[in-house]
């Protein structure tokens, strides 16, 4: 096959041609980069981690939460059979802190207000 005759016009000339689709693609990414904007910024400086699992919907999740276990005293139930669990003051769980200069490096999670308020009555 001889193609030394066929010649290409020159961009100027060519239609640019796009699918609805790829339009509608690139105004989305477009909208989400600006809706989400001051948020995501937001999210970084706070060391968070960001998931954009579609177009549109964002996940924030802080980094700290991954220190939370489950309190091994009491199974991360809150309670033993002698009542509250002191391993974690009730709360079922338990933060785990690598610097720490404890054996198991493990602190219990203290409680919150409406957790004391409900045991109280």
């Amino acid at each position: 096959m001889d193609v030394s005759n066929i010649t290409a016009k020159p961009a100027q000339y060519r239609p640019v041609r796009h699918s609805p689709r790829r339009l509608w693609r690139v105004l989305i990414e477009w909208l989400d980069a600006w809706a989400f904007a001051d948020l995501d910024a937001r999210a970084r400086a706070q060391g968070w981690q960001i998931r954009r699992p579609a177009p549109l919907i964002r996940v924030y999740r802080s980094t700290a939460f991954d220190l939370y276990v489950r309190c091994p005293s009491c199974g991360g139930e809150g309670a033993t059979n002698r009542g509250h669990c002191r391993g974690c003051l009730g709360s079922g769980r338990v933060t785990r802190d690598p610097f720490d200069g404890a054996a198991d490096g493990v602190r219990p999670v203290p409680h919150s207000p409406h957790r004391v308020l409900l045991d109280e009555l």
